[in-house]
């Protein structure tokens, strides 16, 4: 929208220029019959060229202001798909993490719910849990003697973010 406002800025200026001009070839203001008429010394209208390369060079600029709209709304397309998709894998490591299976939607997410991670207790995925859940341990421990979340993912070999998800969901479980 602000290309509009451009336009129209040229086009403001163009009508002062041209007043500006007019008074100066003109001198003291004629007016009537009495005004001389401007001719271009080729015997055309003296503004009609100067009106037509104006035109030609505002069509130029607000093409090339479309085209760079189009492209930054490609590139932010782009940057909310994947923002979507982090927020999606935030939430399943979230389920996972507190082992529930609660839709995306409840939350506060506009897409889908999420798959359901399986039973709570025992069942086909107790080994996985018990896994993480000692994963989960060795991440808190480590915060609990002071380490960093870079020194914690290096030595646990997890993610960065994933340390401060586990940190968060271990402050959110405390709170709530």
């Amino acid at each position: 929208m602000w290309y509009l406002g451009l336009v129209v800025a040229a086009a403001a200026l163009l009508a002062a220029a041209r007043v500006s001009l007019r008074r100066r070839r003109d001198g003291p203001a004629v007016r009537g019959r009495d005004r001389p008429r401007r001719v271009a010394p080729d015997g055309g209208e003296p503004w009609r060229e100067l009106g037509e390369g104006l035109v030609r060079e505002l069509t130029l600029l607000s093409e090339e202001v479309a085209a760079d709209l189009d492209r930054r709304a490609r590139e932010l397309r782009v940057l909310l798909t994947r923002a979507d998709d982090t927020l999606r894998a935030l939430h399943q490591a979230t389920v996972v993490a507190q082992g529930t299976s609660v839709p995306l939607a409840a939350a506060g997410a506009a897409a889908g719910p999420a798959p359901a991670v399986g039973p709570v207790a025992g069942g086909a995925g107790a080994p996985a849990r018990a896994a993480r859940r000692e994963r989960f341990r060795e991440v808190w421990s480590l915060a609990d003697a002071g380490h960093l979340p870079g020194e914690i993912a290096r030595r646990t070999r997890l993610s960065q973010g994933e340390i401060r998800l586990i940190l968060a969901l271990r402050k959110a479980g405390e709170a709530g």
